[in-house]
């Protein structure tokens, strides 16, 4: 097995607990993902280095993108809807 010393680069320290669900979208050229205790989902473009972040009611299970853009976020006692 070989093996290699990647090279990583730190974009934004979110100081989170549990960094889970990442979801690319490649229309806005955007990374979002979610610290799912906090419980927040944060949004990265990676071409302009802009940062987001938005609180969810209650603790998140997982989060995915919809066709429209929207994300579908599986909260502890619902699923919902977000429009970022």
């Amino acid at each position: 097995m070989k093996t290699s010393n990647a090279q990583t680069e730190l974009i934004w320290d979110t100081r989170s607990q549990v960094t889970e669900t990442p979801i690319w979208d490649p229309k806005e050229r955007v990374l979002y993902f979610a610290d799912l205790h906090a419980p927040k989902i944060y949004a990265y473009g990676v071409d302009n280095g802009s940062r987001k972040e938005w609180t969810m009611p209650e603790a998140m299970g997982s989060m995915g993108m919809c066709a429209s853009g929207k994300i579908v976020v599986a909260l502890i006692h619902r699923v919902v809807k977000f429009d970022p």
